[in-house]
Parts: structure tokens; C-alpha cells; sequence
């Protein structure tokens, strides 16, 4: 009877046993909405809003995270207050996640900051390391950082990190576990360089200013003669028009010699002058300059401009132009040029054609060109800046070839060169003339694509973005840079850059639509378009061709359906066994007990026949 009841006590304890460990061996997967292994304080934030942002040194680690697909992360909204170098400057925008793939998708954005490296704009204070926390769908991220101080003028790209949490549509596959991801999302910041003493003193330059001239201007010795010009400014505000008294100034020093016309502030400023022709003028062109004030990028600045005006001498009974029987100056005159491109580039050659005329009524001989630049600018290819004419008849002209070679580094405007001439007349009496032309510079644009980014899952009637950055390698700045992208299987919609300074970069983002199933695997194409302005004002247009597939749409997956399958408890093989070996002993033990039962009444029914027989 004892062992009996030891059998019951060790089948009892055992049951016990059996319903303590009950949970361990029957898993029940987490409610939608309820990460696994975490309590009740996980998640602080709602969807929408932003979570309490940490700051510090230490930088998010990503060793134990997966790198995930640019498309699942969206950055809109972006307000940026503030564009000054030193000054604070205050970035907004919204973190959003994407709904791309049908084999996973986004269970909350976690965490955003920014991405401190080289090329970072900012000062690194406490704020270039915040940490935005977050748990919903979107996150608004709002950051104050401070310009450094020594940055140029230019679109400045800024990283952010945003860690988010994915989870995985399909049971059973690992590729695309429920883990934790991360992406760099990039923006453009435009910052305007700190104005300093050396910034201040702006430089003026001779294409700044233009004189718009209707008529060519003439006047006879002793005589008055109008003067009527407009002084244009394409960037700068024309504030004031003086002439400019020289020794050779071929008018009487009177009346409108010391006027000034004046205005506030305009890019066209109409002029007109009335001068008396000094009578011992001699007869030919003449200059008569103007000096021009003006602002420009708000400090003032002045250039000197010149007219050439067609005088008439008076005329001697000896002569023309001068006393003791001396002839007037015949004068020899550069009228033009040509050159053998449309367009001349810093550290290139180019062949100059000069145009000479001689506009006297007699020939002039032993002529002498030299050219020159005030800095260098062009140089002649064989070393010889001079050239050689035996003569020029009256009223005819001349062409004077040199190959030039054009000075690295120059900007994109107009260089002078300065023709010097030197030549006799008929009576060996030598004479000197200078003439100016303008030669205009351009800059070769040079774009190069990098870090391209295509869209990844992209389905039919779905949406995706196509990334990636457009550096400038050319000498020239970039201006209201646009990209669309053409292709059969896709729209796309037109995404604005903006400016891009010279070696700088500029990030683009263009939102696809798929239309069409590509049916093959198709190389190159999507076309991506890039426009914009280059620093000669000229709208250009860069092509370059990518890879974009277009794939059919899976079927939607009730993602409830799913949860719920996954909280059923899951059936444990190993409490099966255990439990029919608790049913095996009991069973054994049951017929045990009977059989001891059954021998003791044997042996006491032997023991009273025994005592019978006694």
C-alpha cells in the first residue's frame, strides 16, 4: 500500500511538472503592432510626431543592423530658414516610410541624425549629433545647425542617417528577416558665402557695364554735337554717368563736359549730352569716355567707358588737320576679326583674323602690328606678337592672320586685346594708332553621374524613386539644374536641383510610375535628362542612360490574416511524448498494484487452509 502511494505522489508531481513548463514549450507569436522580447515601454512616440532628440558624441552603430533599400525612406517637406555662412541655420522636414514591396513591410521609423563627415557644412556641436527618436510610419525631424564660417557660395549635400524596423510578409524566409535597418537620405542646403573685408571691396569688371549707342555720334570743329547713349547692366543697378576730362578730350571744357546724370538705381540709364567741338581738332575718330558708377552685389563700383566719335577738322589753305603745311593723320583702323570657332576654352589655341582698313585718301606703308593683353591672357603661338604689311592703299583693307593660345584659368567673359599700329605715309611721316577688341571666353561643362541609385521594386501602377548625384567637374558654375527621366515602362516626374557651384555636387531624387511589365531584361532604358544653364547663360542639355525594371504586381497579403496565424500556439512535439510516457506508467503501474493485490490474497487464503488443517 505504501509503494502505491509513492506511485501516485511521483505521478502527481510529474503532472504538475508537465503544466509548469507548459509555456515553454508552446511559443505564441507577438500581436500586430508588438515587437518580440519587448515590454509594454516600447515605443514612445506616436505615428506623425517626433520623439525627445539625444545628443552627444556617439554616432548610431550599425554593426548588428542590415543595409536597407533607399526606396523605403522618403524624405518631404523640407524648410530650411537661414542661407548665411556663420549664421545659425534651421532644417525641417518629414521622414516617411514607403509601402514598395509586397515581401516585407515598414514597422516603424526608430531613429534619424545627421551624418558628420568630411565634407559636413556644419559646425559640430551638440546639435550636428541629435538623435531624433521615433516608432510610427513618420517621423518630423527638426534641426538647428550652425554654417561654418569659411564656406563658399554653393548647394551643400547633407546625410541622414534613418534606422527603421522591417518586417518580413512570407513565413519561413530569412531575406527578409524582421530585423532592424538603416538608410542615408541625402539633401541640398544652399549657403551663401560670410561677407568680409576682402568680399566687400567688389572688383569691377569691364563687361559689367554696356554703352548702347543708336546713332554714331559726329561733330565738326567750333560746333555743338550731340551725344546720346544708354548705359545697360544685365546684373547691377546704374546709379550715376560723368564724362571724363582728359587731355585729349576733344570738346570745350563747358556746359554738359562736367554733367552728370543720375538715377537711384536702374539697369538702363538713357543719356544725353551737348558738347561744343574744340576748334583745333583734327579730322578722324576720337575717343570720348564715360565714367560709370553702379553697385554691385551691394557695395559701389565704377568703370570707364568709350565712344569713338567721327570729328571733322578745320581745314588749313596749305592742308587738313595742323599748320606749316602739314596733312592730316591718316588713320589706320582695325574694323573687325574673326576666328576659327565658335567658342574659345581656357588652355586651348584658336587662329585670329584682324581686319585692317585704311581710311585716309592716301596709302600709308611700312606697317607695323603688335598685340598685347594686360595680363597675358592670349598669347601668340609662335612667340611673335608683331606682324608685317608693306602697305595699304587708300580706303582699302587688309586681313592679318595669328594664332593665339589662350591662358589657363580665365572666366567666362570677354578678354581686351590691344592692337598697336605704327606706319608711314607717303612722306615718311610716321604715325601710331591703337585699337581694342573683345574676345569672349567660354567654359567647358563637364557633368559626371555617380552613386546612382535605381528604384527597387518597382510594379505596375506602383511607385519608386530613381537617385543619384550630379557632380559638377568643370570650371563653371551650374545653374537651375532640373532632371526628368523618359522610358516605355514608366512616368516620371520632373525633380528640381537647383544651383551647383563649381566642383561642387548636387543630389536628385525623381519619382517613377511603372506602366509597363518589362517583359525582357532590358539594358538602358531610362533616359535620364539633365538641364540647366551654364555660366555663359546658355541652357544646355546632358544625357546619360540607365537600367530600370518594371516588375509585375504580387498580390496583396492580409497582413491581419497573418498575425493572427502567427499567434496561434505552435505545437510542441517533445509534450506529446513526455505525456504518453506518463500515461505508459500509470498504466504499468495500475496493473502493478492488481497483480500484488491479487498474490497477497493467494498467500493469506494458503495460510488459513494451513491453519485448517493444524
Amino acid at each position: 500500500m505504501k509503494k502505491f502511494c509513492r506511485m501516485v505522489a511521483v505521478i502527481l508531481c510529474m503532472t504538475l511538472i508537465l503544466d509548469f513548463a507548459k509555456p515553454v514549450f508552446t511559443y505564441a507569436a507577438p500581436a500586430a503592432g508588438e515587437e518580440a522580447g519587448t515590454g509594454s515601454n516600447a515605443g514612445s512616440t506616436g505615428e506623425g510626431t517626433g520623439g525627445e532628440g539625444s545628443s552627444g558624441d556617439e554616432a548610431i552603430d550599425t554593426s548588428d543592423m542590415i543595409s536597407g533599400a533607399d526606396s523605403d525612406i522618403a524624405i518631404s517637406g523640407l524648410s530650411v530658414t537661414g542661407s548665411q555662412a556663420g549664421k545659425t541655420i534651421k532644417v525641417k522636414f518629414t521622414v516617411k516610410a514607403n509601402s514598395n514591396s509586397k515581401r516585407y513591410f515598414i514597422n516603424g521609423i526608430n531613429k534619424v541624425c545627421p551624418v558628420v563627415s568630411e565634407g559636413f557644412p556644419f559646425e559640430t556641436t551638440d546639435e550636428a549629433y541629435k538623435i531624433i527618436n521615433g516608432s510610427g510610419n513618420t517621423l518630423e525631424c527638426s534641426y538647428s545647425f550652425v554654417a561654418k564660417d569659411n564656406l563658399e557660395t554653393a548647394y551643400y549635400p547633407v546625410s541622414f542617417m534613418v534606422v527603421y524596423g522591417r518586417k518580413s510578409t512570407t513565413i519561413g524566409t530569412d531575406a527578409y528577416a524582421d530585423k532592424e535597418y538603416f538608410v542615408t537620405k541625402n539633401i541640398s542646403i544652399k549657403l551663401v558665402a560670410k561677407k568680409t573685408a576682402a568680399t566687400t571691396e567688389t572688383a569691377s569688371a569691364d563687361d559689367d557695364v554696356s554703352l548702347v549707342v543708336k546713332r554714331s555720334p559726329k561733330g565738326s570743329y567750333g560746333q555743338n554735337t550731340t551725344i546720346s547713349f544708354t548705359a545697360v547692366s544685365k546684373n547691377c543697378k546704374i546709379t550715376k554717368v560723368t564724362p571724363v576730362i582728359a587731355e585729349n578730350f576733344p570738346f570745350e571744357t563747358q556746359g554738359d563736359a562736367y554733367k552728370t546724370v543720375s538715377s537711384k538705381g536702374t539697369k538702363s540709364l538713357p543719356c544725353n549730352y551737348s558738347f561744343k567741338v574744340r576748334t583745333d581738332v583734327a579730322t578722324g575718330y576720337q575717343p570720348v569716355s564715360f565714367s560709370i558708377t553702379y553697385i554691385k552685389n551691394g557695395q559701389s563700383c565704377t568703370v570707364t567707358k568709350s565712344l569713338n566719335i567721327s570729328l571733322t577738322g578745320k581745314k588749313e589753305k596749305n592742308g587738313s588737320g595742323g599748320g606749316g603745311g602739314a596733312k592730316s593723320t591718316p588713320r589706320l583702323m582695325v574694323t573687325g576679326y574673326n576666328t576659327n570657332t565658335d567658342k574659345i576654352y581656357p588652355g586651348e589655341s584658336f587662329h585670329l583674323t584682324l581686319h585692317i582698313k585704311n581710311n585716309a585718301k592716301r596709302a600709308v606703308s611700312n606697317i607695323k602690328l603688335t598685340l598685347s593683353t594686360a595680363e597675358g591672357e592670349f598669347l601668340p603661338t609662335d612667340g611673335a606678337s608683331t606682324a608685317y604689311i608693306e602697305s595699304v592703299a587708300a580706303g582699302a583693307t587688309k586681313d592679318i592672320d595669328f594664332d593665339m593660345n589662350v591662358a589657363a584659368g580665365l572666366s567666362a567673359k570677354p578678354y581686351q586685346i590691344t592692337v598697336k599700329s605704327e606706319y608711314e605715309d607717303s612722306s615718311a611721316t610716321a604715325f601710331t594708332a591703337e585699337d581694342s577688341i573683345s574676345i569672349p571666353i567660354s567654359l567647358k561643362d563637364r557633368i559626371k553621374i555617380t552613386e546612382m541609385t535605381p528604384p527597387e521594386d518597382l510594379t505596375l501602377g506602383g511607385s519608386s524613386e530613381l537617385s543619384f548625384t550630379i557632380n559638377n567637374m568643370g570650371a563653371g558654375s551650374l545653374n537651375n539644374v532640373s532632371v526628368i527621366c523618359e522610358g516605355k515602362e514608366f512616368e516620371a516626374e520632373e525633380a528640381m536641383v537647383g544651383n551647383i557651384a563649381a566642383g561642387a555636387s548636387g543630389y536628385a531624387s525623381v519619382a517613377l510610375t511603372g506602366t509597363k511589365m518589362t517583359e525582357d531584361v532590358a539594358e538602358d532604358n531610362c533616359k535620364i535628362i539633365i538641364t540647366y544653364e551654364n555660366a555663359s547663360g546658355e541652357t544646355v542639355t546632358y544625357e546619360e542612360k540607365t537600367t530600370v525594371l518594371v516588375m509585375e504586381e504580387m498580390p496583396d497579403i492580409d497582413e491581419s490574416n497573418l498575425m493572427e496565424e502567427e499567434t496561434k500556439p505552435k505545437a510542441n512535439p517533445f509534450g506529446w511524448v513526455l505525456l504518453l510516457v506518463i500515461v505508459v506508467a500509470v498504466i504499468v503501474a495500475i496493473v502493478v498494484v492488481k497483480k500484488r493485490k491479487k498474490m497477497r490474497k493467494i498467500r493469506e487464503e494458503e495460510e488459513l487452509m494451513d491453519d485448517d488443517l493444524l
